[in-house]
């Protein structure tokens, strides 16, 4: 892991809620695997901002991140308002075991909350050679759903579904709601050969990892950059 310097290539707002933002580099190249994560020096705050890295790597060495901010979230906004001013910042990684198997054809199973799915898209577009993939993803809101394009584009070249769920109430919704968790443990009563991997807010992280070790899944099976890298190789 390394300290570089980045610069602010884009900024756009993917919803009232959500921004994407790329950074580029200063002394390319960066080199980074899908599904890792970088760690942005704040100074505004005083803290490292964890963003997952939503591209795949290429010679430039830029990353794309998805970020979501609010009153709430001081560390993004602060991160916002300096890219908004093309401004450069320190950068710490790659960082994240959340990466694919060597070797492995093992089903895959991606669970993700929110902005979570970013890891989940770099993976994607890695095209990887598992026999199946699975993608949960769980929100509050419809809009929260935004990049619906590219999951229907995966479904035309990889061995890819996926379930959206809706934790919040709305009468035009006619897909799955609840809790993302309970929808992985519904569809898998009994685990067998599957990867989980999970990526969002730790409580659902948590949820997760709970009922699918109820339902079978063993430590090793399970990938998150929010749990303890597991002992056992896969």
């Amino acid at each position: 892991m390394t300290s570089l310097q980045f610069k602010t290539v884009t900024v756009a707002d993917v919803t009232s809620d959500i921004a994407r933002v790329r950074l580029a580099p200063m002394s390319p190249p960066f080199t980074f695997l899908p599904g890792q994560y970088i760690q942005i020096w704040c100074p505004d705050t005083d803290e490292w901002l964890s963003c997952s890295i939503v591209n795949i790597p290429s010679d430039s060495g830029e990353v794309e991140l998805v970020l979501r901010h609010n009153s709430d979230t001081d560390s993004v906004n602060a991160f916002l308002k300096t890219a908004e001013q093309s401004g450069n910042f320190t950068v710490k990684g790659p960082l994240g075991h959340c990466v694919l198997p060597e070797s492995n054809d093992s089903p895959l199973v991606f669970v993700a909350g929110g902005t979570g799915i970013a890891p989940f898209l770099s993976l994607l577009l890695s095209k990887p050679t598992a026999q199946k993939i699975h993608l949960f993803w769980g929100a509050r809101r419809v809009i929260d759903f935004y990049c619906l394009a590219a999951l229907e584009a995966f479904c035309d070249y990889l061995p890819f579904q996926y379930t959206l769920v809706l934790s919040e109430s709305d009468t035009t919704w006619t897909g799955s709601t609840g809790l993302v968790h309970e929808k992985v443990a519904e569809t898998f009563p009994t685990f067998k050969n599957e990867i989980v991997f999970a990526s969002g807010p730790y409580p659902m992280v948590e949820k997760l990892w709970n009922i699918c070790h109820e339902h079978g899944l063993q430590p090793n099976q399970f990938l998150s950059d929010m749990m303890p890298k597991p002992s056992t190789s896969l």
